[in-house]
């Protein structure tokens, strides 16, 4: 009975060790530069090279179950994986006697898992007509295992920009910001009301001296009274939780129809165009995509951009959650359609068939995302931030 129902099933599983050279020439050597002593030519070190120096190493474990039911009428795959990245080559800081801040080492570690599935099902299946359906989907978490032997976490893209920040022990993709009440000051009363007083009677500011109505309202989290970096906390993610497609595909005698749809939710994107906009007011244009929506003409009740002001005053531009936006979306990617003319209209002359195919791209996409592309339009190789920045290239 089990093979009425079960018609192909099937184990796989690997395990293996793969090497990647992501190491510059000679860099395990010293370098030397040149310089002036005493109005005299001489060299000094430029950099400390290090003999030990090895290939940066991944030990990949993938584990899947390839199925087939009722006839393969519904196949598939289930499949889950490890990545553990060892050896990476980052820098490991050194004492200063020896005349160099850090050193290339394979110090740092990170750790893949994720799963993947995907089915497809013939919903009708004769000799004329095949209707076939089709859904695939996958997750993926990044965590870094560690560093080095001194720092403990890395500001992403920078220690002056900061959108993200590695931790050991945390995942990558996780902004890292202020959070805001998700509102802006709608009067003065209510900025003044947060301001405190120390021991001795100064009068301590919130977040900044020129906050006004139509400025974030930032929160407070360890109710110091005042905004600082104490009070960033993790904003979500900007990797999805779950990403993946499906379709259908027709076939009915010599005519073919493909659609193809691709999706992905519960991330987050910073749409950084409006944020920039409302940092700085200079002699260029700002986007029209927030004309009318700024608190700099509207009520603060009514407006979705807080004020924008000269020189930043209020620092609206601050990154926060405020800028972050729900990426999550569903595309019509693509759609192909193909008609084979009948052999038979061409007999035994030179024309074999002839084929009418109409592609499409890109048709339309289901989103809450205010930017031009929830998925891309930019990337970079900056971990984490690379895709999740969005400056609306």
């Amino acid at each position: 009975n089990v093979k009425r129902y079960v018609s192909y099933l099937k184990l796989r599983a690997s395990r293996g060790l793969a090497g990647s050279q992501n190491l510059g020439n000679y860099a395990w050597r010293s370098g030397i530069g040149s310089a002036r002593y005493n109005e005299n030519p001489a060299i000094i070190p430029s950099t400390i090279g290090n003999s030990e120096l090895q290939w940066e190493e991944t030990l990949m474990t993938d584990i899947g179950l390839d199925y087939g039911l009722w006839g393969e009428r519904i196949r598939g795959s289930f499949g889950v994986y490890e990545k553990l990245t060892d050896q990476l080559i980052y820098s490991r800081p050194l004492p200063p006697s020896s005349a160099a801040s850090s050193i290339s080492s394979n110090v740092a570690s990170m750790r893949n898992r994720g799963i993947e599935f995907d089915v497809k099902v013939d919903v009708v299946k004769s000799t004329d007509l095949i209707l076939t359906i089709d859904f695939n989907t996958a997750k993926n978490r990044t965590e870094v295992l560690k560093i080095n032997e001194v720092t403990k976490e890395i500001p992403m893209p920078g220690s002056s920009t900061t959108y993200m920040v590695l931790k050991e022990g945390g995942l990558t993709s996780e902004w890292y910001g202020f959070e805001t009440a998700n509102r802006l000051f709608v009067t003065q009363e209510e900025i003044i009301a947060l301001q405190t007083r120390t021991a001795t009677g100064a009068k301590t500011i919130y977040r900044n001296a020129r906050e006004s109505v139509g400025d974030l309202y930032f929160i407070d989290q360890n109710n110091d009274g005042m905004i600082t970096n104490d009070d960033k906390v993790r904003l979500g993610s900007a990797e999805p939780k779950f990403f993946g497609g499906f379709g259908a595909t027709l076939l009915y005698k010599g005519l073919m129809v493909n659609t193809t749809f691709t999706y992905a939710f519960g991330h987050k994107r910073l749409w950084k165009m409006p944020m920039d906009d409302v940092g700085y007011v200079g002699n260029y244009n700002h986007s029209n995509l927030i004309a009318g929506r700024s608190a700099t003409l509207l009520d603060p009740r009514d407006a979705s951009i807080p004020r924008m002001t000269q020189y930043g005053d209020g620092g609206n531009s601050t990154f926060c959650d405020f800028w972050l936006y729900d990426a999550s979306y569903a595309r019509f990617s693509t759609v192909n359609v193909s008609y084979r003319l009948p052999a038979k209209w061409f007999g035994s002359s030179i024309i074999q068939g002839i084929d009418l195919t109409f592609q499409g791209t890109n048709l339309f996409t289901l989103t809450k995302y205010p930017g031009f592309d929830p998925q891309g339009n930019w990337s970079s190789t900056t971990v984490g931030t690379g895709m999740g920045v969005d400056n609306s290239a």
